[in-house]
């Protein structure tokens, strides 16, 4: 499905006031029953959030269940059951090196439009905040439409496999928030109180300067 995000974030500068409004568009994935789920940038500084069927005939007001800003993910749920009736979701499934991906995405007439990849590498990378890190996984996948590139759901074997965190237009590089990284989330929100992803708490770092060790 489609979600249709109206935000406006606090001036920095002036912490009194607000920026102007702007419009953001995205894709989600159905999870579960009455469950969607997108990546937290969509959600952040929402003043309303809306669902919109892919031949943008139907639409429903979007409410959030769970959001995780340093795993950049949410999970939403439609204030109408009507929405999303008889609509299981997907599946997860883990991706490894070398596996065939499919990025999913919807032309403006409710076509899905398929790109095809294979997944390069997987590594702890920095994900919008810079204090987080966690599981990244690439795909070499030349998108069709470059132009709307956030949280496009990534597919094998008609199961989820993680959702799009960035695009590079000139490799052609898809980074995916994995599969282990969204169950984790889900679960955690599953009680209707969501704790968040644990933290050791400690950092480590090289010390060569013997007046620093």
């Amino acid at each position: 499905v489609r979600i249709n995000s109206t935000q406006q974030s606090w001036n920095p500068g002036q912490p009194w006031e607000k920026n102007p409004p702007n419009q953001r568009r995205a894709l989600a994935a159905i999870v579960g029953p009455q469950r969607v789920l997108t990546t937290s940038e969509l959600v952040a500084d929402a003043t309303y959030l809306e669902f919109e069927s892919p031949d943008g005939t139907h639409f429903a007001q979007a409410k959030v269940i769970a959001v995780d800003y340093e795993a950049n993910l949410a999970l939403l749920k439609p204030d109408s059951k009507e929405f999303l009736r008889g609509k299981t979701g997907f599946g997860l499934t883990a991706a490894r090196v070398g596996d065939a991906l499919t990025a999913c995405q919807l032309e403006s007439n409710g076509n899905l439009l398929l790109s095809r990849g294979q997944m390069t590498t997987a590594e702890v990378l920095r994900y919008p905040i810079d204090e987080s890190a966690f599981l990244v996984c690439r795909a070499s996948c030349p998108l069709q439409m470059k132009d709307a590139t956030l949280a496009i759901p990534v597919l094998k074997d008609a199961k989820l496999v993680g959702l799009t965190l960035r695009y590079d237009a000139q490799s052609s590089l898809l980074e995916i928030i994995p599969s282990v990284v969204i169950e984790h989330f889900l679960k955690d929100a599953k009680d209707g109180k969501y704790d968040g992803f644990p933290r050791m708490g400690c950092s480590f770092a090289p010390t060569r300067d013997p007046q620093l060790r």
